[in-house]
């Protein structure tokens, strides 16, 4: 050894071709994949939380304006509500996306395979899901739907003019809708793809506790919880305005319960169903870890008691066994889900409490007024 060399190994947290790996993928995606409502908020030099209040200001004033003409106090018919919720949603799918980006980008750590398999298997996901005008059609689609639904609820306007501004309204909130929606179905394609590939690198000694795919839950969680957070919005503007035509029709109540609904339903179908396969793979890991690392120790207990050891090998009898008993304890602490308890509890707990004050609401109000409307006739 030369002078001055210091004799210490060069340590080494992760392999540096993985690593200018996942730059030259983090450059790519950052490049290439750029969504038509990223390219106007950075044309407007904006950052998400901005551009969102801007939205909600440029679509509120026209309604109230308008509102005000005809001395329609929006404040109390609540559809206020909905440029809030436009700007809130904006802000939602902004960071969702960026969080998908980057997710893609941590998979290069998780996934062992080659450059041009990862750039022919994730890739492609993501480019269909947010490059460019790859949502608008889902933003159109539930646009649509939302206005119609609207319509079909009833506009409690009598003023042609405010009617029309409420139904813009509708279409901008269900169009920010669906684009979330579209970034839903992204991510379990992603998730799903994940299930196929050839090799995961999983780890049980990973600080996440989940053998490195916590970032799977994460991503999962953030549209989960996104998806739930509209979904209370959506249930509260339902629940405060005076719609016209649903205290008729005991249908339209009906379908206005599942409306309300269903924001709930697919966030705990997120939540839960995509990463059922990886939870299959972790557990499979989990329990073919534990019964190597059960053999081992058999083994040296074997040798111990058959005193086939060594002189050097009793010594370091009692280092092995230690370092059984640390596998096994971070093996027994492993989740065989990709979310640790603070994940769970969180979505959990918000989950539960909006649902059961959801429930106690429609419960109340479906059994009192079913009986008293009609099913089809006014």
């Amino acid at each position: 050894m030369k002078a001055g060399q210091s004799s210490k190994p060069q340590i080494q947290t992760f392999e540096p071709e993985d690593l200018k790996f996942q730059d030259q993928i983090r450059k790519e995606v950052s490049v290439n994949n750029i969504a038509f409502y990223e390219k106007i908020v950075s044309r407007l030099k904006l950052s998400p939380f901005p551009a969102s209040v801007l939205i909600a200001i440029v679509t509120f004033w026209p309604h109230y304006f308008i509102a005000s003409y005809y001395e329609v106090n929006i404040f109390t018919d609540f559809s206020f509500m909905v440029s809030m919720m436009i700007g809130i949603n904006l802000y939602l799918v902004l960071i969702a996306t960026k969080r998908l980006r980057k997710y893609v980008v941590n998979l290069v750590s998780l996934t062992n395979i080659s450059v041009e398999e990862f750039r022919e298997t994730f890739l492609p996901i993501l480019n269909k899901t947010t490059k460019d005008y790859n949502l608008l059609p889902y933003g159109i689609g539930f646009g649509i739907i939302n206005t119609l639904f609207g319509f079909l609820f009833g506009h409690w306007y009598t003023e042609i003019a405010l009617s029309i501004s409420l139904a813009t309204l509708h279409f901008l909130v269900g169009f920010m809708a669906g684009m979330a929606a579209g970034g839903i179905v992204g991510v379990i394609r992603l998730v799903n793809q994940l299930d196929q590939v050839s090799s995961l690198t999983l780890n049980y000694f990973h600080p996440d506790k989940c053998a490195g795919t916590l970032l799977v839950g994460k991503i999962v969680f953030t549209f989960a919880t996104y998806t739930l957070i509209m979904g209370f919005f959506i249930a509260s503007y339902i629940f405060l305005t005076p719609w016209s035509n649903i205290s008729n029709y005991a249908i339209l109540e009906i379908l206005t319960y599942f409306w309300i609904v269903f924001p709930f339903l697919v966030s705990l179908a997120v939540f839960a169903f995509p990463i059922f396969e990886l939870h299959k793979i972790l557990a499979d890991y989990k329990r073919n870890k534990l019964l190597e690392n059960s053999n081992k120790m058999m083994e040296l207990v074997r040798k111990f008691e058959s005193s086939d050891l060594s002189h050097e090998e009793i010594q370091q009898f009692g280092v092995l066994q230690e370092n059984a008993k640390l596998s096994d304890s971070y093996l027994q602490t492993m989740n065989t889900w990709p979310y640790d308890l603070r994940y769970k509890a969180t979505y959990l707990s918000v989950f539960l409490s909006l649902s059961l004050a959801l429930i106690a609401e429609i419960s109340t109000e479906f059994i009192v007024n079913l009986i008293s409307k009609p099913i089809l006739t006014p």
